[in-house]
């Protein structure tokens, strides 16, 4: 398990148990005040089943966010691409966006990524989607590619 930690946020990956019980739907199994009524979200469950198939962060990881009170604010989903760079994929909570915790989650996932030796990163997000595509220009990523809604944001490292 891998944990990384900043004044405001603690990123931590997945634990497997914690993966097989949400696939089981048996969330309850964990402490429910960590847990926001968003969570899992349809796209980070999905990813569950992968997650356990690989069994390594670095190439699929499932990420919980959380404020440094225990509170889960959010979730990350990593993967490696054909390219060998890491496709990033995050959501805040509802009642935690507006605060900047999108922008400071992925600025300290893929500053630990680099240290991971990991070069390249993709993102992908909804043209009309404002917020998330300043999350990522704020973190060096770049637009460099747009197919009918969805922009590509690029960055590598400096």
């Amino acid at each position: 398990m891998y944990v990384i930690c900043s004044n405001r946020l603690r990123i931590k990956s997945l634990p497997f148990e914690m993966a097989t019980h949400l696939l089981l739907d048996r969330k309850t199994r964990f402490d429910d005040s960590c847990f926001s009524l968003e969570f899992p979200s349809f796209g980070f469950k999905a990813a569950l089943p992968l997650y356990l198939e690989q069994r390594s962060p670095l190439q699929y990881g499932l990420w919980l966010i959380r404020s440094n009170e225990g509170t889960c604010i959010g979730e990350i989903v990593t993967k490696r691409d054909e390219s060998n760079a890491i496709e990033i994929g995050y959501l805040i909570f509802e009642q935690f966006r507006k605060k900047g915790y999108a922008t400071e989650a992925v600025k300290m996932l893929v500053d630990w990524l680099k240290t991971q030796k990991v070069q390249n990163f993709v993102a992908y997000c909804d043209i009309h989607n404002n917020a998330s595509q300043r999350v990522l220009v704020k973190n060096g990523f770049t637009i460099t590619d747009r197919k009918k809604m969805i922009l590509t944001f690029e960055k590598g490292v400096e």
